[in-house]
């Protein structure tokens, strides 16, 4: 298996790949964009012209979709996998992924839409390289756009599995963002 296969080994581990640039047998493009982040592109010729952006371990201590990104990474690497959209895998917290915590001084998810800059602290500074990353990988024009971030119910729910989907007056919802 490629190394880049193995971003939740190398983020836990603190470590960087020795080849930031891999391919896969089927001609995916595997990109180390910094600690906890990979960038997929599959060939062109299969592009469907959506970036997806999945992200998981804003809170260190939900190891469900952590696992599941680890998971996908990980069979697009051996060529199980073949993607049709730029996908941009993202690890939030990696400190407290390695400590099993929900975050280490502050809660990331706080700490988005600029609000890192009146705080302190290397959450707040790792917030503000996600906001770059998403922004830098959601630059391309005339791209269907997705985010999603996978976190896990920490405590009891009478729901078990549930989404949480954006909702905006008036705006109809998007059966394929569902």
């Amino acid at each position: 298996m490629l190394a880049l296969g193995k971003l939740l080994e190398l983020t836990l581990a603190g470590r960087e790949p020795a080849e930031k640039t891999q391919l896969t047998v089927e001609g995916v493009r595997m990109r180390w964009m910094g600690e906890g982040a990979l960038e997929v592109r599959p060939p062109e010729v299969r592009d469907n012209g959506t970036d997806l952006l999945l992200s998981a371990g804003i809170h260190g201590n939900e190891t469900a979709p952590i696992e599941l990104l680890d998971e996908l990474i990980r069979s697009i690497a051996r060529g199980d996998l073949k993607p049709r959209a730029r996908i941009l895998f993202l690890f939030g917290n990696p400190d407290a992924m390695r400590r099993g915590t929900r975050f280490v001084e502050q809660d990331v998810n706080r700490l988005f839409n600029g609000r890192h800059e009146q705080s302190g602290g290397a959450e707040a500074l790792r917030a503000c390289e996600l906001e770059h990353l998403a922004a830098s990988f959601f630059s391309l024009p005339d791209r269907y756009r997705l985010h999603y971030d996978l976190h896990t119910a920490i405590r009891g729910s009478k729901i078990e599995q549930f989404a949480l989907y954006p909702w905006k007056e008036g705006r109809q919802h998007s059966r394929l963002e569902l």
